[in-house]
């Protein structure tokens, strides 16, 4: 089967150079890994470097023949923006290419902020809005299919019902095991700090759990945070009088499992609209990077992201006193720590092979 794959608010390049565009290049990797003929469809650079499995093509001179040449198209989910009012031809194009495809299409919705939306509003009211049609631009029809990595499909069909852009089916799939399309570090490493967590940004809607596991901890136990998040992001009602993790500028994507690395261990939160509902690559992530992956009870209430008994009893906590005493318990034990990271990569391991052979036959069902 030909399939065609095309990526909204961004490009299909730079693999390793951040998470979006490690996340689309993997995707587009477990479509052709997994036996479909596919082909990525993205505005190209002249600095972009040949990707190892990869066709791209640049979008301006094939989008015509997109919908004649291919059997399915894949989208990967993102937001069309006009920063400063700029027009974004290539990202139009994906909208140009969705309206006139013939054949299936796949949403693949791994950010749940990011549901496909219509903007020809914004687009007929710029100064080159004329070039454009709104048949091309505004989307209406309703047998695009939704792949999530949102266990949750019923929440999923909620959000959709606010963009005016209904799906024909919502589809769970395990996208958070992308992360293993990354590889493990070889060693264990140095463990410099207690507690970790690194984020691009900061979101309030983390705001009460980073407080509530990461912040006022005992002198015998430091953490860490790294990324763009700050001291001032905090409010300090809730912080007040609290002991506060040292702040440590974000580092590159290529990195991050370096970054991690350094620390014992970590505790894995979400946006709480996602608890009970879905996992992330965050996980996964610190299990390559060798980290003791502790879990945040209402993360993941059903104990998906580990299946063996000893880590599940072990990993999942529901207070910040049941952390303090588990990461003393791996200060004191090195042995035990090294069990526990061997046994949570053993346990949620899955090679890019099996993983990508699954999201070909979830996709083949469908047609």
């Amino acid at each position: 089967m030909k399939v065609a794959v095309i990526k909204i608010g961004g490009r299909i390049a730079n693999e390793g150079h951040g998470i979006t565009s490690f996340e689309a290049v993997s995707i587009s990797k477990m479509l052709s890994i997994g036996g479909f003929n596919a082909d990525c469809f993205t505005k190209i650079s002249n600095k972009d470097k040949p990707i190892k499995g990869l066709n791209i093509l640049e979008i301006t001179e094939h989008y015509k023949s997109i919908s004649d040449n291919y059997d399915t198209l894949i989208v990967i989910n993102g937001n069309v923006n006009f920063y400063g009012g700029v027009e974004t031809t290539d990202q139009l194009l994906n909208l140009h290419i969705i309206n006139n495809f013939k054949g299936h299409i796949f949403y693949v919705f791994i950010d749940t902020l990011l549901p496909l939306k219509n903007v020809w509003n914004s687009v007929e009211k710029k100064p080159w809005g004329k070039k454009y049609s709104k048949n091309d631009i505004l989307i209406t029809r309703n047998d695009i299919i939704y792949v999530t990595m949102c266990y949750d499909t019923e929440a999923v069909f909620n959000i959709t019902k606010k963009t005016d852009i209904h799906p024909k089916n919502v589809l769970y799939f395990p996208f958070e095991k992308y992360a293993f399309f990354g590889k493990r570090l070889k060693t264990i490493g140095t463990k410099s700090t207690d507690l970790i967590y690194g984020a691009n940004s900061f979101r309030n809607k983390r705001e009460k759990k980073l407080i509530k596991f990461y912040f006022n901890l005992p002198e015998d136990i430091n953490a860490e945070f790294y990324g763009k998040m700050k001291e001032d992001d905090f409010n300090t009602k809730l912080t007040f009088n609290k002991r506060y993790p040292a702040f440590n500028p974000p580092v590159q994507y290529k990195e991050n499992l370096e970054a991690l690395n350094k620390s014992i261990s970590t505790i894995n939160i979400s946006d709480a609209f996602n608890e009970g509902r879905q996992l992330n690559p965050r996980i996964y992530e610190t299990v390559l990077a060798n980290v003791v992956s502790f879990m945040d009870r209402d993360y993941d209430p059903l104990k998906k992201a580990f299946k063996e008994k000893e880590l599940q009893e072990f990993l999942y906590i529901s207070s910040q006193t049941e952390l303090i005493e588990k990461i003393r318990k791996l200060k004191l034990d090195n042995q035990y720590m090294n069990r526990i990271i061997d046994l949570q990569y053993e346990d949620s391991f899955i090679s890019e092979e099996n993983l990508s052979k699954q999201f070909c036959e979830l996709i083949s069902s469908q047609l």
